[in-house]
């Protein structure tokens, strides 16, 4: 077991690679960040690698305190590759260079089926999320939901904030329409929600896509109004939001209204950039 350590600022991360790891439980751990969650002390590569019979292995689990926090690492958050029953759950990932859960082939698709969240709606204070799954039939699943402040590049999301979880069945064909409640309060405004899915063979999905309520409603001409990396007003999000506005065959523009006091590459003086 590895319990309850910070595990940062290293050449490289976690690697869990060929028989003798089976069954390895991460919990409570800090892995590239320190115990406050809010530095970034960003390990090398992938936060927790493995490989080859690293089968049974535990990335956090349902009881308080059991969920890991794995941030700002230059890779992925979590890699399988070749390895069943990999479980992660309860956990917080965000700002790693890569996706938050990968499982091999490289990539967006690979590993178990993925949720996929079709609606947001919030009334009386809850908000509720709705989606549909194909997996297996007459099974109960796992779903976990988590709030982001950004997707991550592959436009799949990360789980910065953990929301809560459900527990539901698919039918006889394997479908499952599933819907989840949480307090309003609990979600911030603007973000980017995500799912993953444990199924009865204990294996968690990647990410799902994120989702972004009321991206019809985003304008088709993003401004880029600041040089920050991320946040309102960055290039970043400008070419977010873009990606999530149903704009159909018109394509979205990006404008770029940045004063010349606040770019590092524009003369304060003349405005020249």
């Amino acid at each position: 077991q590895i319990l309850n350590n910070i595990i940062a600022a290293n050449r490289g991360g976690i690697s869990l690679h060929n028989p003798g790891t089976e069954g390895t439980t991460f919990r409570g751990n800090f892995i590239g960040t320190d115990a406050t969650g809010t530095l970034d002390l960003g390990n090398d590569g992938d936060a927790i690698n493995m490989c080859c019979s690293s089968n049974g292995t535990q990335i956090g689990g349902t009881n308080p305190g059991d969920g890991n926090i794995i941030a700002f690492n230059s890779g992925r958050g979590v890699f399988v590759e070749n390895s069943s029953g990999v479980s992660i759950l309860g956990n917080r990932m965000f700002a790693n260079g890569g996706m938050g859960i990968d499982h091999r082939p490289d990539g967006v698709g690979g590993g178990p089926a993925v949720p996929v969240i079709t609606s947001v709606t919030e009334a009386s204070g809850t908000t509720t999320i709705s989606g549909t799954l194909d997996s297996s039939a007459s099974s109960v699943f796992r779903l976990e939901f988590f709030a982001n402040a950004e997707p991550d590049p592959s436009v799949s999301g990360e789980g910065e904030i953990f929301l809560g979880a459900v527990s539901q069945s698919t039918d006889g064909s394997g479908h499952l329409d599933f819907i989840a409640d949480f307090p309003t309060a609990s979600v911030p405004a603007g973000s980017f929600l995500t799912a993953t899915v444990t199924g009865p063979n204990n294996e968690t999905s990647e990410f799902s896509r994120a989702f972004l309520p009321g991206a019809d409603q985003l304008a088709a001409i993003q401004v880029v109004t600041n040089t920050s990396d991320t946040g309102p007003g960055s290039l970043r999000r400008a070419l977010f939001n873009g990606a999530f506005h149903p704009n159909g065959a018109v394509p979205d523009e990006v404008h770029f209204d940045i004063p010349a006091a606040t770019d590092p590459g524009c003369i304060a003086a003349t405005g020249v950039c």
